[in-house]
């Protein structure tokens, strides 16, 4: 988020530049993977609540299976675009891309999940839960950024999708026992 690119930027400006660069390629493929899925995700959710967390059963090892594979395949493209598009000058933002791609692939599982919460009576409940993350993850980057710099703040962006993810998990192995009763 912003706020740990404000910190970042206050620690060291190179670092956020470098970060700024890594991440051109996995946001602007997340927001068109999101613009392609949108379509899909409407039709489901337009055939009722629990007709939507039925799909997700169905498909979420698609979306874990493909959300892998495109992390792979940007940690190992992004470096070379980085290469080719800004040049030797920011080799160490290739570093960071490659890293940042992992982000990548638990985005894609956490639009395909937020989607299937949406008509859910869990969403308000998920999304007290991402606040929560999202104040632990401006304290926590009030610790590792000035300490650990852009390594910190990946570290920190990591392990917070992390457990935003296990909590997506949970919410919506919820709603499907919620359906099923």
């Amino acid at each position: 988020s912003q706020v740990e690119k404000v910190l970042l930027g206050l620690v060291n400006a190179n670092q956020l530049a470098l970060i700024s660069i890594a991440s051109v390629l996995p946001t602007n493929l997340n927001s068109q993977l999101k613009t392609l899925l949108l379509p899909k995700i409407l039709k489901w959710a337009a055939k009722g609540q629990k007709q939507q967390l039925s799909l997700f059963a169905k498909y979420a090892p698609r979306f874990l299976m493909f959300g892998a594979l495109s992390g792979i395949v940007l940690s190992v493209g992004s470096p070379w675009f980085i290469h080719f598009v800004y040049g030797e000058k920011f080799a160490q933002a290739e570093i960071y891309s490659s890293m940042l791609a992992i982000l990548f692939s638990f985005r894609i599982f956490e639009l395909f999940g937020t989607s299937c919460l949406s008509m859910s009576s869990l969403l308000p409940l998920f999304n007290r839960y991402s606040r929560r993350i999202s104040i632990c993850k401006i304290i926590c980057a009030l610790i590792l950024i000035p300490q650990f710099g852009a390594i910190g703040y990946i570290i920190l962006l990591l392990g917070m999708e992390i457990i935003k993810l296990f909590g997506l998990i949970y919410y919506i192995k919820l709603g499907l026992k919620e359906n099923n009763t």
